[in-house]
């Protein structure tokens, strides 16, 4: 494994990406064949105080709040939401699955800011489902 040289097509379009590892073989491509190592990235940037930047932040109060208008309990969220373990594959499933279960449009009185991270989750869900 190699890092992309400056010479290649490829690199002036990756290097501006910060978090983009510029790994890669002598054919310029990389690959990830570990599903579960994606969807852990996935599920630890969800976790993060950060969250996920798309259009605005989602992150765990977010997430938490969408969780419980729909259905989930307290114990349930908490437990899914829970840091403690970030390797933990079945916790990482139980986390999408359960944005996954999240319906497509957010209640008719929800606060602006609330249907638009329920927009994004939407798009969140698609794309994990998608992956699958």
């Amino acid at each position: 494994m190699q890092t992309t040289k400056s010479t290649s097509p490829i690199f002036r379009l990756l290097s501006p990406l910060s978090l983009f590892s510029l790994k890669c073989g002598e054919d310029d491509l990389t690959m990830d064949f570990d599903w579960r190592h994606i969807f852990k990235c996935f599920h630890n940037h969800l976790l993060r105080q950060h969250g996920i930047l798309i259009d605005n932040t989602i992150n765990i109060s977010i997430l938490h709040k969408h969780l419980l208008a729909n259905s989930f309990t307290d114990a349930s969220v908490s437990s899914v939401l829970a840091p403690n373990d970030r390797q933990d594959v079945v916790l990482m499933i139980q986390l999408l699955n359960s944005i996954a279960q999240l319906p497509e449009f957010a209640g008719p009185g929800e606060h602006p800011n609330l249907r638009v991270s329920h927009r994004i989750l939407w798009l969140l869900r698609q794309l994990y489902l998608n992956i699958l």
